[in-house]
């Protein structure tokens, strides 16, 4: 396959999703037998990981039908094309995925993919259903991608490249077993937003997306804000409160409750929201229910945070320079690369 036929295949992935998601909207347009079996596992995943709402898994359709426009594909490979063009030595590529948001491991498929690479996939098992689906539909649109997907439980050889994501601890395992090959190896990141005191409802609303899609488990969920000196909470609780229905997900119940037990062990001060924990703290890093805040008199106070912190922040949100737009958090663009390290490019210098 040739750079254009991988193209063209990712874009009829596309198409695929656009049926996907619009079933789901409540058409009911006729589905191939790959489709019809992805579109089963959407329906299926809650039954796998309790954190897999239907609500959730659409969403991850929405984002990932985005990276497949036309535009956007063709766009986001322009700078790397003569690269792709001039690899010479086709490598197997390595990829240990996350499973912490349905198919987040998606991203890495599609560059070593389209970078004519082959992948050799290794699930969490908190997804190991959602994405091999979806390949599936790929394959079956472009039945060359056969040669080019392997899944494994167990990697063991075959590989000389590897891309993995997990957290700071398995981090460390990665290294061990991988560093002798060329690597990306990803580890723990968060995501904060800070507040200037002004926001619309609008954008308090935009805020409870980034803090709240995904139940708070992704690494570009907001998990701590920092706010104006005597701030007062309660529109940002109002904004909040559209995602209540979203939010009565057995196992965020369970981390409510366990949460607040522990704060109240501890005698930590916290502001209960009902739903969700307030928790004054400097640390971003917090559980799922809570989140964190600090306080500011003027937002040059904020630069010890952000240097402390800079190996670890995904993304900024709100009245920062260079901030995201409030609402934006779980809308990366292609060119949005986990960890700011650039997974093309490593790919592409791998001649």
């Amino acid at each position: 396959m040739n750079l254009e036929n991988r193209i063209s295949a990712f874009e009829k992935l596309g198409l695929s999703l656009d049926k996907i998601i619009l079933n789901l909207q409540g058409a009911d347009l006729a589905l191939t037998a790959e489709e019809e079996k992805f579109w089963d596992m959407v329906h299926l995943a809650k039954s796998y990981n309790g954190w897999f709402s239907l609500d959730s898994v659409r969403n991850a359709c929405e984002g990932i039908r985005y990276f497949l426009e036309s535009a956007n594909l063709n766009e986001w490979i322009a700078p790397y094309k003569k690269g792709i063009l001039d690899l010479k030595n086709k490598k197997n590529v390595l990829i240990v995925m996350a499973g912490n948001i349905p198919m987040v491991g998606f991203h890495d498929v599609l560059c070593v993919l389209i970078c004519g690479q082959k992948a050799t996939l290794k699930f969490s098992s908190d997804d190991h259903k959602l994405l091999p689906a979806l390949l599936d539909v790929l394959m079956s649109v472009e039945p060359r991608f056969k040669e080019e997907i392997e899944f494994v439980e167990r990697p063991t050889k075959g590989f000389n490249v590897v891309i993995a994501t997990g957290s700071d601890n398995t981090a460390r395992y990665f290294e061990y077993y991988f560093g002798k090959h060329p690597n990306i190896i990803r580890k723990n990141r968060i995501s904060v937003a800070v507040l200037s005191g002004k926001e619309s409802a609008d954008e308090l609303k935009a805020l409870a997306k980034d803090v709240f899609q995904y139940y708070g488990l992704g690494c570009r969920n907001v998990s701590k804000i920092f706010v104006p000196k005597n701030y007062s909470f309660n529109a940002l609780m109002e904004a909040f409160k559209s995602f209540l229905p979203y939010l009565e997900n057995n196992k965020y119940q369970n981390n409510l409750e366990y949460q607040k037990a522990v704060m109240l062990l501890n005698k930590d001060p916290f502001i209960d929201g009902g739903f969700i924990f307030l928790k004054e703290a400097e640390t971003p890093f917090t559980a799922v229910s809570v989140l964190n805040y600090e306080q500011y008199s003027d937002v040059s106070e904020l630069k010890p945070f952000f240097e402390k912190y800079k190996d670890k922040i995904q993304c900024v949100i709100g009245a920062y320079e260079n901030a995201l737009l409030f609402g934006t958090a779980q809308s990366p663009q292609l060119c949005d690369y986990a960890d700011g390290i650039d997974t093309m490019q490593f790919l592409v210098e791998l001649n």
